[in-house]
């Protein structure tokens, strides 16, 4: 394991559960995604993450899936999609895996 992440606030700020969420189409906006947040600890901590592997709950939204793409990951694993089907042909041009691990439907 080379760094992890997860969904929460900003570095010092207290977690949405325990202040109240900032709520704007459905998401809040005070969340950082634990994608994000992997690859920013990776940075902050002098890891180098390229050509790595990510693992995640969830297939990445389209601005933690530009960031995975940008540090260089090649392979995401990912347990049920969900909701940005932009990441399939991008990630297929430029050589990302991408890896889905839904259950298949009964």
């Amino acid at each position: 394991i080379l760094s992890t992440g997860y969904n929460g606030s900003i570095r010092g700020m207290p977690h949405c559960d325990e202040v109240g969420h900032m709520m704007e189409n459905g998401h809040c906006v005070a969340t950082i995604h634990a994608e994000a947040n992997a690859v920013l600890q990776a940075a902050r901590n002098g890891v180098r993450i390229e050509g790595a592997d990510l693992y995640t709950t969830a297939s990445a939204c389209w601005p933690c899936f530009k960031m995975i793409a940008n540090a260089g990951i090649k392979r995401i694993v990912y347990g049920e999609f969900y909701r940005d089907e932009r990441i399939f042909e991008v990630a297929r041009k430029i050589g990302i895996l991408l890896v889905d691990l839904s259950p298949l439907p009964a």
